[in-house]
Order: structure tokens, then C-alpha cells, then sequence
């Protein structure tokens, strides 16, 4: 589960959120390119709560982006 929290951490957008392109499918280099959305960063969150305190500099970040999305 670390490895996937790094992932997820990694791939993190410059406004605190998370974004997926159906392009990601087949090619993971565009993992990182969508512009965030709220629904992907409550997944994202929700699995990095598991891995991270909820204190943690991204989790803040990506609760921050939902607050103001």
C-alpha cells in the first residue's frame, strides 16, 4: 500500500487535487495529466488515509483543493 501511496503522492497536481484521463488507460506517462477533479481526489484521498496521517502535508493539500473546488 506505500508503494501506491508514493504513486498517488507522485502524481499529485501543482492545486492539491487528483484528475484522470481516459487516456491513462493506455499510456500511464499521462497519469499526472488531467486537470484535477473533486470526485478523483476524494478517491485519492480516501485511499492515502489509509497510508498517511490525516495531518500530512498531501492529504491537507487535497482536502484544501475540495474545500475550494
Amino acid at each position: 500500500m506505500t508503494a501506491g501511496a508514493d504513486w498517488l503522492q507522485s502524481i499529485q497536481n501543482d492545486d492539491g487535487g487528483w484528475g484522470e484521463s481516459l487516456q491513462s488507460y493506455c499510456h500511464t506517462s499521462c497519469a499526472a495529466c488531467s486537470p484535477s477533479t473533486p470526485s478523483q481526489t476524494a478517491w485519492d484521498l480516501m485511499d492515502l488515509l489509509t497510508v498517511f496521517p490525516s495531518d500530512d502535508e498531501v492529504v491537507l493539500a487535497g482536502i484544501t483543493y475540495l474545500l475550494h473546488a
